[in-house]
Formats: structure tokens, sequence, C-alpha cells
């Protein structure tokens, strides 16, 4: 039924990957997917740009990819001391 070597190694792929995601919500949460897609997304575009050469990127995409680092090194950061919700102390 034309199942080859390449069609095994793609269905695994896609198995070991269903599997991670939801090993990361497990121990992770929501947005840490939706992050790990958006970059995985950049990456891949990147490499097939540099390596295959097969992706032209434009401005949108050399936008929307500052944005997902950006957001990214936020949420990585956290949300400052003084800025936090239920803080009552007053920083001076």
């Amino acid at each position: 039924q034309g199942y080859n070597p390449l069609v095994w190694v793609v269905i695994l792929l896609q198995a070991i990957g269903g599997l991670v995601v939801a090993a990361v919500l497990k121990y992770a949460d929501n947005i840490l997917k939706c992050f790990g897609n958006a970059l995985s997304i950049v990456i891949s575009c990147l490499l097939s740009s540099l390596l295959l050469q097969e992706f032209v990127a434009d401005i949108f995409f050399l936008l929307g990819t500052i944005l997902v680092i950006l957001a990214t090194t936020l949420y990585s950061l956290g949300l400052p001391e003084f800025l936090s919700w239920g803080k009552t102390d007053k920083v001076e």
C-alpha cells in the first residue's frame, strides 16, 4: 500500500511530536507550547531559506520573526517584582 521507509519515518516523527506536545502540556503550560510552535516555524523557515533555498523571506516574515523572538524573551524574563500582582509593598 505504498509504505516505504520514508513514510514510516514521517509516521514516527508525527507520533513523537504528539508525545512531546503532551509532555509539554503536562509539565509546562499552554503558553510555552505556543511559543515553541512559533519558534519552530521561524527556525524551519530560516533553515529552509539558508540550506534549501526554497523560502524567500519578505518584510512581513522578518517583522513576525522579530515579534516572536521579542515576545519569547519578554515572557522568559518574567514580570518585575514591583509590577507583580498582589504586591502591597511600595518600592523606594
